[in-house]
């Protein structure tokens, strides 16, 4: 007969066996999530470097010949912002494939829906037999990019409108232009859209209805939550959707969020990202320096303009970023480390126990 103790070894030796295993497939479980953030990182990183060459070449997309040529072309870009890393996953060594229907077109082509349509894919795929794809609306999906729904799709482009009014209002000393009418509109904010179908609510007819009374006033005038848009009050056709002076929009009452991939678990990497590129966009256009980071309600309204939503300007938790008030309007071309110099941090712990910190070339990472 076995004694107690022995027995009791032999439970402790099981137990230790199970909590090596178990160690052993969180860490690799660790290591795996670990390369797929590098994965997308990566790809879209290249994606956000192809969106700056085409700003660079009159809103137009490289022309396609091979891989290789797009990632010479466009490398310069992806080099100078961000990093040295080919275009190619860091996992497999395979190139990312550039959607071919892009070559030679323009950003701002009206047939397409921007979440809907890809810029890059892996032509093979790092992990779990399913490529990632960038989109180009921003997002990084791990599969096929999802089908748009008819609400959301009146969101964006009522959220569309929406920016493309704060950024007139920019240009000609915060003054709105001075006829609020679709006619008038399709001119004046053309060269702030993205397409001109933004104007129409759906397919089947129908344009969004504009605040005449805000025609050619100053927008500190009005409160920031004034309707400047919204649908055409048809409950049983369109949904309540309006879009106020502050850039938001909303869905019957509940502000739009435009959605994210949320698959890899990084809302916060996802915030981060969003607001490093706006801060690349903006230095781009303005002879490549930095924005008012020592204040911050004035970075924000810098920023706002390059951002496809406001609540990129703080974290998932609704809370500010700390900025770097030391580079407050001070050339890229002047740091020494650009990758190294920390641009902005979240002012909170993420449930990892990490900040997330954007650094002065774009690209942002959790750090302890």
């Amino acid at each position: 007969m076995q004694s107690k103790s022995f027995k009791q070894w032999g439970a402790v030796g099981a137990l230790a066996v199970v909590g090596i295993l178990v160690l052993g497939s969180v860490a690799k479980a660790r290591q795996s999530s670990y390369g797929a953030l590098i994965c997308v990182n990566n790809i879209d990183r290249w994606r956000q470097a192809i969106n700056i060459y085409a700003q660079d070449y009159d809103e137009r997309y490289p022309v396609f010949e091979s891989d290789a040529q797009i990632e010479s072309v466009v490398g310069l870009y992806h080099h100078h912002y961000f990093d040295n890393r080919p275009m190619r996953s860091p996992v497999n060594g395979s190139f990312y494939r550039f959607n071919p229907e892009l070559s030679g077109g323009y950003s701002s082509d009206p047939r397409r829906d921007l979440d809907t349509v890809p810029v890059l894919t892996e032509s093979v795929a790092s992990f779990d037999g399913v490529p990632f794809v960038a989109a180009l609306d921003g997002r990084v999906y791990q599969g096929r990019l999802p089908v748009d729904d008819p609400t959301r799709a009146i969101a964006r482009k009522a959220r569309d409108l929406t920016l493309g009014l704060l950024m007139y209002v920019q240009d000609y000393d915060e003054t709105l232009p001075p006829k609020m009418d679709n006619a008038s509109l399709k001119v004046t904010l053309s060269p702030y859209l993205r397409t001109s179908r933004s104007f129409s609510v759906s397919p089947k007819g129908g344009e969004f209805v504009f605040n005449s009374a805000l025609g050619g006033k100053m927008i500190w005038q009005f409160p920031n939550t004034t309707i400047a848009l919204q649908t055409p009050f048809s409950p049983s056709i369109f949904p309540s959707i309006y879009g106020t002076l502050a850039g938001k929009v909303y869905i019957k009452g509940k502000e739009y969020v435009p959605p994210l991939d949320l698959r890899m678990g990084q809302p916060e990497l996802d915030y981060a990202k969003q607001l490093g590129t706006a801060v690349i966009l903006y230095a781009q256009d303005h002879d490549e320096t930095y924005p008012n980071t020592a204040d911050l309600a004035t970075f924000k309204a810098q920023i706002l303009p390059y951002l496809s939503s406001a609540i990129y300007l703080q974290t998932p938790s609704g809370k500010d970023y700390i900025l770097n008030a030391t580079l407050s309007g001070v050339a890229i071309a002047s740091l020494e480390d650009v990758s190294g110099t920390e641009l902005f941090r979240s002012s909170e712990l993420l449930f990892t126990g990490k900040r997330m910190i954007g650094f002065a070339d774009g690209h942002v990472r959790g750090v302890r």
